[in-house]
Protein backbone atom coordinates (compact mmCIF):
# COMPACT_ATOMS: atom_id res chain seq x y z
CA UNK A 1 0.00 0.00 0.00
CA UNK A 2 1.24 3.50 -0.77
CA UNK A 3 -1.35 6.23 -1.30
CA UNK A 4 -5.05 6.52 -0.58
CA UNK A 5 -7.58 8.97 -2.03
CA UNK A 6 -10.36 9.90 0.40
CA UNK A 7 -13.45 11.02 -1.52
CA UNK A 8 -16.55 12.98 -0.50
CA UNK A 9 -19.07 15.19 -2.30
CA UNK A 10 -20.69 18.58 -1.97
CA UNK A 11 -24.13 18.78 -3.53
CA UNK A 12 -26.06 15.87 -5.00
CA UNK A 13 -26.07 13.88 -8.23
CA UNK A 14 -29.73 14.50 -9.14
CA UNK A 15 -31.08 16.70 -11.94
CA UNK A 16 -33.86 18.40 -9.95
CA UNK A 17 -34.10 22.20 -9.45
CA UNK A 18 -31.09 22.96 -11.66
CA UNK A 19 -31.94 26.67 -11.84
CA UNK A 20 -31.15 26.93 -8.13
CA UNK A 21 -27.49 27.72 -7.58
CA UNK A 22 -27.27 25.44 -4.54
CA UNK A 23 -28.56 22.50 -6.64
CA UNK A 24 -26.83 23.21 -9.95
CA UNK A 25 -23.26 22.19 -9.10
CA UNK A 26 -21.91 18.88 -7.87
CA UNK A 27 -18.45 18.89 -6.33
CA UNK A 28 -16.32 15.82 -5.67
CA UNK A 29 -13.20 16.19 -3.56
CA UNK A 30 -10.33 13.75 -3.26
CA UNK A 31 -7.61 14.02 -0.63
CA UNK A 32 -4.49 12.01 -1.48
CA UNK A 33 -2.45 10.80 1.51
CA UNK A 34 0.84 8.88 1.53
CA UNK A 35 -0.02 6.00 3.85
CA UNK A 36 3.53 4.71 4.00
CA UNK A 37 4.66 7.95 5.59
CA UNK A 38 1.50 9.25 7.24
CA UNK A 39 -0.90 6.38 7.99
CA UNK A 40 -1.44 7.63 11.56
CA UNK A 41 -0.72 11.34 11.15
CA UNK A 42 -4.28 12.34 10.18
CA UNK A 43 -6.14 10.16 12.71
CA UNK A 44 -3.81 11.08 15.57
CA UNK A 45 -4.11 14.82 14.89
CA UNK A 46 -7.88 14.77 14.42
CA UNK A 47 -8.51 12.62 17.49
CA UNK A 48 -6.27 14.92 19.53
CA UNK A 49 -8.35 17.94 18.46
CA UNK A 50 -11.56 16.16 19.47
CA UNK A 51 -10.19 15.15 22.86
CA UNK A 52 -9.07 18.70 23.60
CA UNK A 53 -12.03 20.70 22.35
CA UNK A 54 -15.13 18.50 22.04
CA UNK A 55 -17.18 16.31 24.40
CA UNK A 56 -15.47 13.12 23.33
CA UNK A 57 -15.86 9.51 24.51
CA UNK A 58 -13.81 6.53 23.31
CA UNK A 59 -17.03 4.48 23.34
CA UNK A 60 -18.96 7.04 21.31
CA UNK A 61 -16.41 9.07 19.29
CA UNK A 62 -17.39 12.38 17.75
CA UNK A 63 -17.24 12.37 13.95
CA UNK A 64 -16.35 15.74 12.41
CA UNK A 65 -19.20 16.80 10.15
CA UNK A 66 -19.21 20.22 8.51
CA UNK A 67 -23.00 20.70 8.60
CA UNK A 68 -23.20 20.07 12.35
CA UNK A 69 -20.15 22.26 12.99
CA UNK A 70 -21.68 25.16 11.05
CA UNK A 71 -25.02 24.71 12.83
CA UNK A 72 -23.27 24.13 16.19
CA UNK A 73 -25.56 21.19 16.77
CA UNK A 74 -25.15 17.70 18.21
CA UNK A 75 -21.79 17.28 19.94
CA UNK A 76 -20.73 20.65 18.50
CA UNK A 77 -23.16 22.55 20.75
CA UNK A 78 -20.09 23.69 22.73
CA UNK A 79 -19.22 25.93 19.77
CA UNK A 80 -22.16 28.16 20.71
CA UNK A 81 -19.71 29.65 23.19
CA UNK A 82 -17.76 32.26 21.20
CA UNK A 83 -14.49 31.76 23.08
CA UNK A 84 -14.63 27.99 22.65
CA UNK A 85 -15.57 28.39 18.97
CA UNK A 86 -12.55 30.64 18.40
CA UNK A 87 -10.26 28.02 19.95
CA UNK A 88 -11.80 25.30 17.81
CA UNK A 89 -11.57 27.36 14.60
CA UNK A 90 -7.91 28.17 15.27
CA UNK A 91 -7.05 24.52 15.95
CA UNK A 92 -8.98 23.35 12.88
CA UNK A 93 -7.25 25.86 10.59
CA UNK A 94 -3.91 24.72 11.99
CA UNK A 95 -4.75 21.10 11.10
CA UNK A 96 -5.95 22.00 7.61
CA UNK A 97 -2.79 24.03 7.02
CA UNK A 98 -0.27 21.51 8.30
CA UNK A 99 -1.60 17.98 7.75
CA UNK A 100 0.03 16.11 4.82
CA UNK A 101 -2.48 15.70 1.98
CA UNK A 102 -3.06 16.80 -1.61
CA UNK A 103 -6.41 18.18 -2.83
CA UNK A 104 -8.14 17.28 -6.09
CA UNK A 105 -11.48 19.08 -6.56
CA UNK A 106 -13.82 18.50 -9.50
CA UNK A 107 -17.02 20.55 -9.94
CA UNK A 108 -19.67 19.71 -12.54
CA UNK A 109 -22.29 22.12 -13.90
CA UNK A 110 -25.18 19.65 -13.95
CA UNK A 111 -27.48 22.07 -15.79
CA UNK A 112 -25.02 22.55 -18.63
CA UNK A 113 -24.31 18.81 -18.77
CA UNK A 114 -28.04 17.98 -18.93
CA UNK A 115 -28.77 20.65 -21.58
CA UNK A 116 -25.93 19.26 -23.71
CA UNK A 117 -26.52 15.52 -23.29
CA UNK A 118 -30.04 15.10 -21.90
CA UNK A 119 -30.88 11.73 -20.40
CA UNK A 120 -28.05 10.20 -22.42
CA UNK A 121 -25.52 12.04 -20.27
CA UNK A 122 -23.38 10.41 -17.63
CA UNK A 123 -24.45 10.10 -14.02
CA UNK A 124 -22.97 13.32 -12.52
CA UNK A 125 -21.27 11.54 -9.63
CA UNK A 126 -19.74 8.92 -11.94
CA UNK A 127 -18.51 11.60 -14.34
CA UNK A 128 -16.88 13.55 -11.51
CA UNK A 129 -15.29 10.36 -10.16
CA UNK A 130 -13.76 9.58 -13.56
CA UNK A 131 -12.23 13.07 -13.82
CA UNK A 132 -10.97 12.80 -10.25
CA UNK A 133 -9.38 9.40 -10.88
CA UNK A 134 -7.69 10.59 -14.08
CA UNK A 135 -5.88 13.28 -12.10
CA UNK A 136 -5.14 11.04 -9.13
CA UNK A 137 -3.63 8.39 -11.39
CA UNK A 138 -1.55 11.01 -13.22
CA UNK A 139 -0.30 12.16 -9.81
CA UNK A 140 0.59 8.60 -8.74
CA UNK A 141 2.41 7.88 -11.99
CA UNK A 142 4.47 11.05 -11.66
CA UNK A 143 5.54 9.85 -8.21
CA UNK A 144 6.15 6.29 -9.38
CA UNK A 145 3.64 5.10 -6.79
CA UNK A 146 0.32 3.26 -6.63
CA UNK A 147 -2.74 3.71 -4.46
CA UNK A 148 -6.38 2.97 -3.78
CA UNK A 149 -9.60 4.92 -3.24
CA UNK A 150 -11.93 5.18 -0.25
CA UNK A 151 -15.33 6.89 -0.62
CA UNK A 152 -17.94 7.74 1.95
CA UNK A 153 -20.88 5.38 1.61
CA UNK A 154 -24.10 6.99 0.34
CA UNK A 155 -26.44 3.98 0.51
CA UNK A 156 -27.01 0.49 -0.92
CA UNK A 157 -28.04 1.08 -4.55
CA UNK A 158 -25.87 4.14 -5.09
CA UNK A 159 -22.88 2.36 -3.55
CA UNK A 160 -23.34 -0.67 -5.82
CA UNK A 161 -23.58 1.51 -8.93
CA UNK A 162 -20.51 3.51 -7.92
CA UNK A 163 -18.50 0.34 -7.28
CA UNK A 164 -19.56 -0.98 -10.68
CA UNK A 165 -18.48 2.26 -12.37
CA UNK A 166 -15.13 2.22 -10.59
CA UNK A 167 -14.50 -1.38 -11.65
CA UNK A 168 -15.52 -0.56 -15.23
CA UNK A 169 -12.99 2.29 -15.35
CA UNK A 170 -10.20 0.06 -14.09
CA UNK A 171 -11.07 -2.80 -16.44
CA UNK A 172 -12.15 -0.88 -19.56
CA UNK A 173 -10.91 2.72 -19.23
CA UNK A 174 -12.93 5.56 -20.75
CA UNK A 175 -12.83 7.86 -23.79
CA UNK A 176 -9.92 9.80 -22.26
CA UNK A 177 -7.76 7.00 -20.88
CA UNK A 178 -7.22 3.30 -21.68
CA UNK A 179 -7.81 0.65 -19.03
CA UNK A 180 -4.12 0.11 -18.29
CA UNK A 181 -3.78 3.78 -17.37
CA UNK A 182 -6.04 3.19 -14.34
CA UNK A 183 -5.05 -0.43 -13.64
CA UNK A 184 -1.33 0.34 -13.51
CA UNK A 185 -1.80 3.11 -10.92
CA UNK A 186 -4.53 1.63 -8.73
CA UNK A 187 -3.86 -1.28 -6.41
CA UNK A 188 -7.38 -2.70 -6.49
CA UNK A 189 -10.35 -3.06 -8.83
CA UNK A 190 -12.61 -2.67 -5.81
CA UNK A 191 -13.68 0.73 -4.54
CA UNK A 192 -13.47 0.88 -0.75
CA UNK A 193 -16.41 2.46 1.08
CA UNK A 194 -17.07 3.43 4.70
CA UNK A 195 -20.02 5.04 6.44
CA UNK A 196 -19.62 8.43 8.09
CA UNK A 197 -19.94 6.93 11.57
CA UNK A 198 -16.92 4.69 10.91
CA UNK A 199 -14.80 7.64 12.15
CA UNK A 200 -12.28 7.58 9.27
CA UNK A 201 -10.01 10.61 9.62
CA UNK A 202 -9.41 11.11 5.88
CA UNK A 203 -13.15 11.06 5.15
CA UNK A 204 -13.82 13.56 7.94
CA UNK A 205 -11.25 15.95 6.51
CA UNK A 206 -12.77 15.49 3.04
CA UNK A 207 -16.22 16.28 4.48
CA UNK A 208 -14.90 19.50 6.04
CA UNK A 209 -13.22 20.69 2.84
CA UNK A 210 -15.64 19.57 0.10
CA UNK A 211 -17.96 22.58 0.27
CA UNK A 212 -15.34 25.34 0.64
CA UNK A 213 -13.21 23.74 -2.09
CA UNK A 214 -16.26 23.64 -4.38
CA UNK A 215 -16.81 27.33 -3.71
CA UNK A 216 -13.14 27.94 -4.50
CA UNK A 217 -13.59 26.33 -7.92
CA UNK A 218 -16.78 28.28 -8.65
CA UNK A 219 -15.06 31.55 -7.74
CA UNK A 220 -11.99 30.62 -9.82
CA UNK A 221 -14.15 29.91 -12.88
CA UNK A 222 -16.34 33.00 -12.48
CA UNK A 223 -19.51 31.16 -11.42
CA UNK A 224 -19.75 32.55 -7.90
CA UNK A 225 -19.04 35.86 -6.23
CA UNK A 226 -16.57 35.62 -3.37
CA UNK A 227 -18.62 34.45 -0.37
CA UNK A 228 -18.80 36.88 2.52
CA UNK A 229 -18.14 34.45 5.37
CA UNK A 230 -15.44 35.70 7.76
CA UNK A 231 -14.07 32.18 8.02
CA UNK A 232 -13.80 31.68 4.25
CA UNK A 233 -10.56 33.56 3.62
CA UNK A 234 -8.46 31.95 6.39
CA UNK A 235 -9.88 28.57 5.33
CA UNK A 236 -9.00 29.25 1.68
CA UNK A 237 -5.48 30.21 2.71
CA UNK A 238 -5.16 27.06 4.81
CA UNK A 239 -6.18 24.87 1.84
CA UNK A 240 -4.27 26.75 -0.85
CA UNK A 241 -0.87 25.05 -0.66
CA UNK A 242 -2.47 21.59 -0.69
CA UNK A 243 -3.99 21.76 -4.19
CA UNK A 244 -2.38 19.50 -6.77
CA UNK A 245 -0.43 21.49 -9.38
CA UNK A 246 0.67 20.91 -12.94
CA UNK A 247 4.17 19.48 -13.38
CA UNK A 248 5.39 22.15 -15.81
CA UNK A 249 3.52 25.40 -15.15
CA UNK A 250 2.70 24.68 -11.49
CA UNK A 251 -0.90 25.74 -12.16
CA UNK A 252 -3.75 24.61 -9.92
CA UNK A 253 -6.44 25.25 -12.53
CA UNK A 254 -7.14 22.05 -14.45
CA UNK A 255 -5.13 19.96 -12.01
CA UNK A 256 -6.13 20.47 -8.38
CA UNK A 257 -9.22 22.48 -9.32
CA UNK A 258 -11.33 21.47 -12.32
CA UNK A 259 -14.67 22.79 -13.59
CA UNK A 260 -16.67 20.87 -16.18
Amino acid sequence: MTHRLYVDESGDHGYGSLDREDQRYLGLIGLAVDLDAHAFTLPDAIESLKRRLLPHSPDDPVVLHRKEIVQRSGPFYVLQNSEHREQFDTALLDLISNLPYVIFMVVLDKKQHFETHGRAGFDPYHLCLAMLLERYCDYLKALGRRGDVLCESRGGREDRHLKDEYRRLVEEGNSNRPANFFASALTSKELKMRKKEANVAGLQLADLLAHPAKQDVLVEYGRLAIPGSEFREPLRQAMHSHYHRGPKDYQVKGYGRLFA
